[in-house]
């Protein structure tokens, strides 16, 4: 089976290779409400909510996403995120070709940006996880593992991810594949000792003003389930 995933787009519609069985998206499309069902790209292209069902209808294959800290309108109205042609996971999940999927959305620290969590509803969120989860889709990157912040926010090397997300994918002995984004300057993929879990920060924007258009869409080849 051969998934792709991005993250971070913030408004970019980058071309989705072909060939694809599945592709995630991890969050941070980067849409606010500017005028009803007009919405606009947060700071970058200014791509309506038009132009971004147009990407998703073209990607062929089915679309898997959840929501990040940018995306405000998939925030306040629901409806709207579940009526896009993708399979929108807030919480919850989904099965493709045998594989457990689980999204969750919610980033630690940014009060007043979307999905921001308390450290308890990190926790009830990260409880909540199934532990016969495959393909784990956060926003947040989990503690340790690529995400370490850059020049802009905090102090450059510090690790910002999620606690409680890092302490509960150690516990999913089925997981093959974990893909996020937020912190724009840590790509991956990694592994680590003792896993086969693949973890990847898939932000499609990063470089040195980390909103460059400089990443691209992750692909892996990962073993269906009957």
């Amino acid at each position: 089976m051969r998934i792709g995933a991005i993250s971070d787009l913030h408004g970019f519609l980058p071309p989705i290779p072909s060939g694809l069985d599945l592709l995630l998206v991890a969050g941070d499309i980067g849409f606010f409400e500017k005028d009803g069902r007009k919405l606009e790209a947060f700071s970058q292209p200014q791509h309506t909510v038009y132009e971004l069902e147009d990407w998703l209808s073209n990607a062929g294959c089915p679309v898997v996403a959840i929501a990040g800290n940018h995306d405000f309108a998939l925030e306040a109205h629901e409806s709207l995120a579940r009526s896009l042609p993708w399979t929108y996971l807030k919480d919850s999940g989904a099965e493709f070709e045998g594989m457990k999927i689980y999204g969750t959305p919610w980033i630690p620290v940014l009060v007043g940006w979307a999905f921001y969590a308390t450290e308890p509803e990190l926790e009830a969120a990260a409880a909540a996880i199934p532990s016969n989860t495959d393909i784990l889709l956060t926003h947040s990157p989990p503690h340790g593992i690529l995400d370490k912040v850059g020049h802009k926010w905090g102090t450059p090397g510090d690790s910002v991810g999620c606690r409680p997300f890092r302490q509960r994918v150690m516990e999913l002995p089925n997981l093959k594949l974990h893909v996020f984004g937020h912190i724009h300057n840590n790509p991956g993929p990694t592994g680590l000792p003792g896993r086969d879990t693949i973890f990847d920060n898939v932000a499609f924007c990063g470089g040195t003003r980390e909103y460059d258009p400089t990443g691209e869409v992750r692909i892996y080849n990962l073993s269906g389930k009957d």
